[in-house]
């Protein structure tokens, strides 16, 4: 699915791999990649990451990256970009498009207020040498219904540590993520596109809630006895306080 949106490049322990060299995937996996791919353990380029959310955004169209939009002679175009028929083939259908949009919008980071459009999106971080405290690259990929865009900070070469000017750790939601808001809210202003068609459609929550070898998740245990509540509740669903929280959650 990664190579269908658009990624033609990703980095395992064994370096970096083309998923253009090979029809099937089995030839790379589990060899090169694993499950985790699905958690973002194998690092891509920036552009196959801006391409590959391009292709979300379009529904499941798949994009293809370019440097220029038109080049003319005169009023004359000698070159054009060629976005994606609407006819041809979609990586995904409808349903599963809308349901992953619908969930990349509830990502705190990829709200972009005042512009007049929903928004989706994702951070990410590369950890440093192994540290869960320090990274050496952070981004933020998203899209609304015109527009997809991913910012990078990192090293382009010797690894190290990436800290704001206050020396704090950089995240995907930090620094990242004001550069693509403002990059956001700036290019939709610029391109000025028809205020149609602005949202995003509703999900349609398809597939299968428990599918073969989920299991559920365990039971929370109890919240320890709250000093100030002297009527603490003996069957764990809700918080001192009558905080409530689920007794039982699954995997998906």
């Amino acid at each position: 699915m990664a190579k269908d949106a658009g990624i033609e490049y990703m980095w395992s322990t064994k370096g970096r791999q083309s998923l253009l060299a090979h029809k099937d995937m089995g030839e790379l996996v589990p060899d090169q990649f694993d499950y985790i791919l699905g958690i973002g353990q194998y690092p891509v380029s920036v552009l196959d990451h801006a391409n590959g959310i391009a292709t979300m955004a379009a529904g499941g169209l798949k994009a293809q990256a370019h440097f220029v939009t038109k080049v003319l002679d005169g009023d004359k175009p000698v070159y054009s970009e060629t976005l994606p028929a609407n006819n041809q083939a979609r990586i995904m259908n409808p349903q599963a498009a809308n349901d992953l949009t619908y969930a990349l919008s509830k990502v705190s980071s990829a709200s972009v207020p005042g512009i007049g459009w929903d928004t989706a999106g994702k951070t990410g971080t590369w950890e440093y040498n192994h540290r869960t405290d320090q990274n050496a690259h952070a981004w933020m990929v998203g899209f609304d219904k015109k527009l997809a865009a991913a910012v990078w900070v990192g090293n382009k070469k010797d690894e190290q540590a990436i800290k704001d000017k206050g020396g704090s750790t950089i995240w995907g939601s930090g620094m990242p993520t004001s550069i693509w808001k403002k990059f956001m809210s700036e290019a939709m202003k610029s391109m000025n596109p028809k205020k149609e068609n602005t949202k995003f459609n509703a999900p349609n929550f398809i597939g299968n809630e428990n599918p073969q070898y989920s299991v559920p998740s365990p039971t929370p245990p109890p919240p320890p006895p709250d000093p100030g509540n002297p009527f603490p509740n003996p069957t764990g669903t809700t918080g001192s306080g009558g905080i409530p929280f689920p007794t039982r959650s699954r995997s998906h």
